[in-house]
């Protein structure tokens, strides 16, 4: 692990509208590779396709014959020398999966497929896509890292998988609209907030978050980038397109590791406290 710079875009997609997606966001990596900005940039859930797709989904997908997408091979070349998420929505032997492509020095190095799909209030997403079925990590300049797309975040058995697996530093991907307004009311941005903190504390890694910016049909999309880690956090609320850059230090993992937490331990599968018949 060394330091990098981390770079969150708030993404505001067009919807259905894949080629003009990949487009701006290729001269979004250009213009921070122009200014040496940062190490490993990150666009949130469905970037290339936007969220609301319903009928829209078949041509909206990006095919697994990813070399015939001119736009997203010059996303691949640009990430020469640094590395890439990218939220995208895949077709797969005619299956669709709301998923997250890693490119890494030009090349493809990891795709992660969401698991769990919310069908609840607005949501009906396993209506459309279907879920992916796999939890891998990844080797990154910042160490072993995991993705997570949003619902998935909301399920504590995956960020306890990805800390067996070792995970660093894990990445949410996230289109959560707007949810709580008003003083008194607790916002979707605080409780995204607070998941993140508690997830960094209590396995003594790196957690980044980014959330869309925009409006489709109706449904606003508050832009947010958190960055939280053992002994502290940073949250940025984000307008359309804009950015959030955070310098990542390996130090502060190994700072936090003095701080505790109920599953920093070198085995998580820990021996009973009693013995049998004790109790």
């Amino acid at each position: 692990m060394k330091k990098v710079s981390v770079h969150l875009n708030s993404f505001y997609p067009h919807l259905g509208d894949p080629e003009k997606n990949l487009s701006r966001i290729a001269l979004i990596m250009e213009k921070d590779a122009d200014e040496k900005k940062s190490g490993v940039i990150v666009f949130p859930e469905l970037a290339t396709s936007g969220y609301l797709l319903e009928n829209l989904r078949r041509d909206a997908a990006l095919s697994q014959d990813f070399g015939n997408i001119p736009a997203l091979e010059k996303i691949r070349k640009l990430s020469s020398g640094r590395e890439v998420i990218l939220g995208a929505l895949l077709e797969e032997d005619g299956f669709f999966y709301n998923a997250a492509l890693v490119y890494k020095n030009a090349e493809l190095i990891h795709i992660h497929k969401k698991i769990y799909l919310p069908t609840y209030g607005m949501f009906d997403e396993s209506r459309y896509w279907s879920r992916g079925s796999s939890l891998q990590t990844y080797p990154s300049v910042m160490g072993n890292v995991g993705i997570l797309i949003c619902e998935d975040a909301w399920h504590p058995y995956l960020a306890h998988e990805l800390a067996r697996k070792k995970a660093s530093v894990v990445f949410i991907l996230s289109a959560s609209p707007a949810r709580g307004f008003g003083e008194k009311t607790y916002t979707s941005n605080e409780m995204w907030m607070a998941r993140v903190r508690v997830y960094a504390q209590s396995f003594g890694s790196a957690w980044f978050y980014i959330n869309r910016s925009g409006v489709e049909d109706g449904v606003y999309f508050k832009g947010q980038g958190v960055y939280a880690h053992p002994s502290g956090y940073e949250n940025i609320f984000l307008e359309k397109n804009e950015s959030a850059f955070f310098p990542f230090d390996p130090e502060t993992l190994r700072a936090g590791i003095s701080l505790g937490g109920p599953f920093i331990e070198d085995d998580f599968l820990p021996q009973p406290i009693y013995k049998e018949g004790e109790r």
